[in-house]
């Protein structure tokens, strides 16, 4: 199943008949003229709640561009807790095509944008919105503002002749990392070729390491949409369906659309579940793309690594390593960089990969801020993400899937009576390279480590015994794995009886 952590990724044409999510709500934010509270939520109230909020869950790794959101009832009792990422904020990198170095990065808040919200209680009135900030040496929450809660429309697409086409399908939406790719800049005429602009993307996707591995855990779909005009354009938008162009905010390889339009588009034909990984491929062969709450990418060979690069930030929550840009040495939760020059976050890498060790120079800064090795697909182009990262990608995998595909029998408690045997069976999500283990545990006394286990009745005595299923990925790809992310359990109660 998709985690609900506290945080914050052979054509087949199938019949599709989704509708957006019944409780998907829009808030439309804008800082310069941001509400305040009002009585409906009492600012001591406020910090308490939300001081217990952040004491009891985990702070979002990437705490810098993402928001938190408390949903309020009418009554302003809090029913909905979330960090999501900051549709304010834009880094705007720039790679060369040639070097795969980086030649110009900036973040750039934009004036106002519109934040779509997943899974909040219909029930929901208002949507206190907080910001983080960086006061007197530790981060602390802000509060934006108050902003009613406006649910999104609903708008169902019609079957069989959809515009949805799942590419890559390995299994059940609520199990798998969902990456779409919306078409950009095609008219009518050249649609039909969509599809086959992303066969080289998808192939370069899961060729990286250790995309390549857990490829098993990704779905793909293609999402098609119609133009007036061909391409992007340049300074200014087009006549296209998402408003893309190059020189975006002055920036001649930053490719921007318009992210709310693309979400609404993809919200009115996926549910939530099936869209963890946004990214607009846009009908041009000039170099560019960005980053954020939707990535963007051109059809130039080299895009292909400027969206993995874009992809380790909104997925795997990784910092940039490189150290072009405005300086701000100090705490960061990113996995890949620290302010510390032991490298304590990668210790448990040294000595395992020789390539790891601590390298000053990372995330816009030239001293004071230190990476785990000397280059990374997180620093330039061209090059692997690397042992550290690879483990963030995996632990972030697991964020979204479990190793537990499905079960037998579904029903939790089983009775059993003399001369009968049950059998328990697991599907294991295994990497190419199995490295998922099954363990049987009988009133915690293990009795098996395959996919199934057969329990003969008449081997034990009457009464109820408890059989846990526990599931671990053991890859070596992942050495800390202090969040358990990387495993799983399940449990039956069994009832023998005497007759």
């Amino acid at each position: 199943m998709k985690s609900t952590r506290f945080v914050i990724s052979c054509l087949t044409i199938l019949s599709i008949a989704f509708t957006a999510t019944a409780n998907e709500f829009v808030v439309k934010l804008n800082p310069s003229s941001s509400k305040t509270t009002t009585t409906s939520f009492k600012t001591n109230k406020s910090l308490v709640y939300f001081s217990s909020l952040v004491e009891k869950q985990s702070q979002p790794v990437n705490i810098t561009d993402n928001l938190a959101v408390i949903g309020l009832s009418s009554t302003g009792e809090p029913l909905f807790t979330d960090f999501v990422q900051n549709p304010l904020i834009i880094r705007a990198e720039s790679f060369s095509p040639i070097t795969g170095l980086i030649e110009s990065s900036e973040r750039i808040t934009k004036a106002s944008a519109s934040l779509i919200i997943n899974n909040a209680p219909l029930s929901t009135k208002t949507f206190l919105i907080f910001f983080p900030e960086y006061i007197n040496k530790k981060w602390t929450w802000s509060l934006l503002g108050e902003y009613p809660a406006q649910r999104t429309s609903s708008v169902s697409e019609p079957t069989q002749s959809s515009s949805v086409t799942k590419i890559i399908d390995h299994g059940p939406s609520d199990n798998r990392v969902d990456i779409v790719f919306v078409a950009e800049g095609y008219t009518s005429s050249e649609i039909s070729r969509f599809k086959d602009d992303l066969k080289p993307i998808t192939s370069g996707f899961f060729a990286e390491s250790p995309i390549d591995n857990y490829q098993k855990s990704f779905n793909v779909w293609a999402v098609e949409s119609i133009s007036t005009e061909s391409g992007a354009g340049y300074s200014y938008p087009k006549n296209t369906q998402f408003r893309s162009y190059f020189n975006c905010y002055n920036i001649v390889r930053l490719l921007c659309v318009d992210t709310q339009r693309v979400k609404s588009y993809v919200s009115e034909r996926l549910p939530s579940v099936a869209r963890d990984l946004i990214i607009v491929v846009v009908n041009s062969t000039e170099y560019g793309g960005s980053g954020g709450s939707v990535a963007t990418m051109s059809l130039h060979d080299s895009a292909v690594d400027l969206a993995l690069h874009e992809a380790g930030h909104t997925f795997g929550l990784l910092a940039d390593e490189y150290d072009y840009g405005s300086c701000n040495a100090g705490p960061t939760s990113e996995a890949n960089v620290t302010y510390y020059p032991s490298g304590n976050k990668w210790s448990h890498w040294m000595g395992v990969d020789k390539a790891v060790d601590v390298f000053e120079g990372a995330k816009y800064c030239q001293r004071g801020m230190y990476r785990p090795t000397t280059n990374s697909l997180m620093r330039s182009l061209g090059r692997p993400f690397q042992s550290v990262n690879s483990e963030q990608l995996i632990r972030r995998v697991y964020d979204y899937v479990s190793p537990i595909d499905s079960i037998t029998p579904a029903n939790s408690t089983v009775k059993l009576y003399r001369n009968q045997k049950q059998t328990f069976s697991v599907n294991l999500l295994q990497p190419n390279n199995p490295t998922v283990e099954a363990h049987w545990l009988l009133n915690d006394q293990e009795i098996g480590n395959s996919s199934q286990l057969t329990l003969v009745v008449n081997d034990y005595n009457p009464g109820e015994y408890t059989l846990t299923l526990q599931v671990q990925d053991v890859t070596s790809q992942v050495i800390k794995d202090t969040d358990n992310k990387l495993q799983d359990s399940v449990s039956w109660t069994v009832t023998v009886y005497p007759y």
